[in-house]
């Protein structure tokens, strides 16, 4: 009797009946694998510049083992196939009702097929790994560390197979097609970074004063790494850092990782078996398994869709009437296409018109709310008692500001957020005022596409609330408010080092000092020339050469103490506007700028004008 068939007898049963499958696999992770490690193990035996760089032992480690991605993305293909294959038969009632009439409980059939599809790779991919360490003792490539390495990591890539052969299990027990069931997996892959790209182009065209919002809300509670289960393998695969055992091939995935794997594994597989103990015989051949969920699914595919191509048509076409026209067009087209997907019948495309109907009406409100800004979110300006502290910054402020007292930054770049944190100060007057001209401003309807000009400058600000909330914001303001209230904080000596972190830099901290401006028309105030000469009186120590027509002057290293001497004395006499003039940052026709380089690769660039009289001198007699 079939009853009494042991479980071991149906796993290897139904494997037999996947050999094709199998052998399809061996083909392709013996190619990926054991002919990789002979070929380039052979090639480097022919090329004497390979022998020179690399023992083999170091060869056969930079193709095995850790960080290999090529063979991640086989290894979640094959677990998108394996799943397609073996569980194939819920697409077909005949094939459902054969198995449901053997007397087997529904657990054991689906543990049965699940295990065979699992041995399907397992095996040939354990044989694969096994061949390629065999690939490289002819030629003394193997020891004991990257044998281990080698183990390690095929338990990993089994682990990665799993994750993505769990994950297409669930589309496949949620719909009734094979077709649909490929599209499920598209959208378990791709949804999330679907919205959080439609969120970064609604946010960026409509909500031009979000600061930090540039790159999705959405993306700070869903990372994209951790947007679908076949990006957690992927970015495990690739992850790097100080804190990551490195090992001879590569670094070794953390064990809380692999762990975390794991119970994903368990709680993907414990859904999918609960769905296939719940899912009705006759749902076979439907798009969906549990039709009451289409319209749902429906409408959220289709709104960010329509949402997408009305923020283009908007960006395209500059109209809100053409970008409501592309949304309600997108949104109409996508429901009717989705509704032919279930039913894959033209006629019934029009079945549900109360969904095409909410989908339309659903997008259009959220395009011309953004448009129109119907939250005040652009406008938003929080009463002056509300606030407990407030932070500036323009764009030409790009300083580490790692130099700054107590603010050691590991990486040595900060964002726009953190220097406003840095830059937060209890003096909240000057600033108000300039956030009340910038939120003024962005009640004009194009304020998202506007430019600093004459009239205004781009800010950032930050409100730092008594609530404990921080908000930032980006503003254009007019220039007269914005330099009139920078004026006032700058007479204010602990906001000056705080702004440039140049004014409390200890000469040790500097690797190079350099001076920089354009060969032609250099230190011109109103057809005075105070011009430095060329080379030849330059000092025999001091750098000089000349890129595109811009002269670079390097500061001998025993006279940096004194140039910041003079430098410092001038950047505290001027006034904040003759120090941070706009169209001196964009052309430095008129001016210069001096290059402070802490150390490699971080590098900081300050203003140098015809103002500053101390350091010009200081130049001349250099």
């Amino acid at each position: 009797m079939i009853s009494r068939i042991s479980f071991s007898k149906l796993t290897w049963d139904e494997t037999k009946k996947l050999t094709w499958l199998g052998a399809f696999q061996f083909l392709l992770f013996f190619f990926l694998i054991p002919f990789r490690m002979l070929l380039i193990l052979t090639l480097r035996n022919t090329e004497n510049s390979w022998q020179e760089m690399q023992t083999p032992l170091e060869t056969m480690a930079g193709q095995m083992g850790f960080g290999h991605i090529e063979n991640t993305v086989f290894i979640l293909g094959a677990g998108i196939l394996c799943a397609l294959v073996a569980f194939s038969y819920v697409h077909s009632q005949v094939k459902l009702d054969f198995y449901h009439s053997l007397a087997l409980r529904r657990e054991t059939l689906f543990a049965v097929k699940y295990l065979a599809g699992f041995l399907t790779f397992a095996i040939p991919y354990g044989i694969c790994q096994l061949l390629g360490v065999a690939a490289g003792i002819p030629y003394g490539a193997v020891s004991g560390t990257l044998v281990l390495e080698a183990v390690v990591s095929s338990l990993q890539g089994i682990l990665f197979f799993l994750v993505s052969y769990s994950s297409t299990l669930l589309a496949v027990m949620l719909t009734g097609k094979a077709v649909t069931s490929v599209f499920g997996v598209l959208v378990f892959g791709f949804y999330i970074p679907w919205l959080t790209l439609t969120e970064v182009g609604y946010r960026n065209v409509f909500f031009p004063t979000d600061l930090v919002g540039r790159l999705g809300k959405l993306g700070g509670v869903i990372p994209i790494e951790y947007s679908s289960p076949w990006m957690i393998c992927g970015s495990m695969n690739v992850k790097r850092g100080e804190d990551l055992r490195q090992g001879l091939t590569g670094c070794w995935p953390p064990f809380e990782d692999l762990c975390q794997l794991l119970v994903l594994i368990v709680i993907l597989t414990g859904i999918s078996l609960l769905l296939y103990r719940i899912r009705k015989t006759e749902s076979s051949g439907s798009a969906l398994a549990f039709s009451k969920t289409e319209g749902a699914v429906k409408i959220l595919l289709a709104v960010p869709g329509a949402l997408l191509a009305g923020l283009a048509g908007y960006s395209i076409l500059m109209s809100e009437v053409w970008g409501a026209v592309f949304a309600a067009a997108a949104g109409f087209l996508i429901c009717i296409i989705m509704e032919f997907i279930y039913r894959w019948d033209i006629r019934q495309s029009l079945m549900h018109k109360g969904q095409i109907c909410l989908t339309v009406v659903v997008s259009l409100c959220l395009f011309l709310g953004g448009r129109y800004d119907a939250t005040g979110y652009n406008t938003y300006l929080p009463a002056e008692d509300e606030v407990e502290a407030m932070a500036v910054c323009d764009p030409w402020t790009d300083y580490s500001y790692e130099i700054s007292p107590g603010n050691w930054i590991a990486s040595g770049e900060m964002g726009m957020k953190d220097r406003l944190d840095y830059l937060e100060t209890q003096e909240i007057a000057p600033i108000y005022r300039i956030a009340q001209s910038g939120a003024e401003n962005a009640k004009e309807k194009d304020m998202g596409y506007g430019n600093s000009d004459e009239e205004r400058v781009a800010v950032s600000l930050k409100y730092q609330l008594k609530n404990g909330e921080s908000v930032y914001r980006f503003y254009y303001v007019d220039s007269s408010v914005y330099y009139e209230s920078m004026e006032e904080l700058w007479q204010n000596e602990d906001f000056r080092e705080k702004y440039c972190p140049v004014l409390s830099v200890e000469p040790g901290q500097i690797r190079e000092l350099t001076c920089q401006w354009y060969a032609e028309g250099r230190w011109r105030q109103a057809g005075e020339t105070a011009e430095l000469e060329t080379e030849s009186a330059l000092s025999a120590e001091e750098e000089y050469y000349m890129e595109d027509g811009v002269e670079f002057h390097v500061i001998p290293g025993q006279e940096i103490p004194q140039f910041l001497e003079a430098y410092k004395k001038d950047l505290s006499q001027l006034s904040f506007r003759e120090v941070f003039s706009i169209y001196e940052a964009y052309t430095y026709m008129e001016s210069g700028q001096l290059i402070v380089e802490l150390r490699e690769g971080l590098l900081d660039y300050y203003p140098l004008n015809f103002g500053f009289k101390n350091t010009i001198e200081f130049l001349k007699d250099l």
